[in-house]
């Protein structure tokens, strides 16, 4: 079995980011980038599967620019057997659908059994990516996994949705993105960040361009304070209204 897991590099939830003051991008001083938190899922579920079935070849992925490398690195030290960087310099700006594209060309050279990926990314909370995926390689695709029991044709998947949870059979070749709760991610070991030091990750250009061109960016207005009512019914409510009429109204 082969399963490709696709992974992103993100910039770190816990900092706060800035904006050129022209708009052209986000500026890089100070920026952490990690590997997309709920792409941790997936890659922890294909090494436990690969624990389990020990012929399993695990590739990990990435579209992204050099510097994508070191989560790769990471990839490669957690168990990943081969890791392969999509090398694109505009890779920001590109929507959803153009990224899709340009990882599937690469998904149909590998043809693996089965592709896990995070239900999103934490930088644009797009969710559309590895539906697109699915839809370029005529793959079905199971969203919001927190159980997967895999057999050599078909997968079991528990998934959450808005109502409980619901279990999905699904024939592979087949997409499934990964929910928190599916597992714990590992964190690599000694020997393993050791032998990722010696593999070679692949890297391929990714040509075209993004399909919008390229936006500008800006950050969200700061919220204006409110305030706080401590008076006496009736009184509050008329203090609420006023302050409604001169803020809002």
């Amino acid at each position: 079995m082969k399963i490709v897991v696709l992974l992103k590099r993100v910039p770190d939830t816990g900092i706060s980011l800035r904006v050129a003051p022209d708009g052209s991008d986000i500026l890089q001083e100070g920026v952490a980038y990690v590997t997309n938190p709920y792409d941790e899922f997936g890659l922890e579920e294909a090494v436990r599967i690969k624990e389990r079935l020990p012929e399993t070849e695990i590739v990990a992925i990435s579209l992204g620019p050099d510097e994508a490398q070191d989560i790769l690195r990471n990839a490669l030290a957690i168990g990943a057997d081969r890791a392969v960087l999509l090398r694109c310099p505009y890779y920001r700006w590109l929507d959803p659908l153009s990224a899709a594209g340009a990882i599937a060309e690469t998904l149909r050279a590998e043809n693996p059994n089965l592709i896990l990926t995070g239900k999103q990314a934490v930088d644009d909370n797009a969710y559309a990516v590895p539906t697109y995926i699915a839809y370029a390689l005529g793959l079905p695709v199971v969203s919001y996994a927190i159980k997967i029991e895999v057999s050599d044709s078909e997968a079991i998947v528990t998934r959450e949705t808005d109502w409980g949870t619901e279990k999905v059979k699904v024939s592979l070749p087949a997409v499934i993105t990964c929910e928190k709760g599916l597992n714990e991610p590992r964190l690599p070991a000694l020997r393993g960040i050791m032998a990722a030091k010696k593999k070679t990750i692949e890297v391929k250009d990714v040509s075209g361009s993004p399909a919008f061109g390229k936006p500008t960016l800006s950050l969200p207005p700061q919220k204006q304070a409110g305030i706080k009512v401590q008076k006496e019914f009736p009184q509050d409510v008329e203090e609420l209204v006023s302050f409604l009429r001169e803020k809002i109204l």
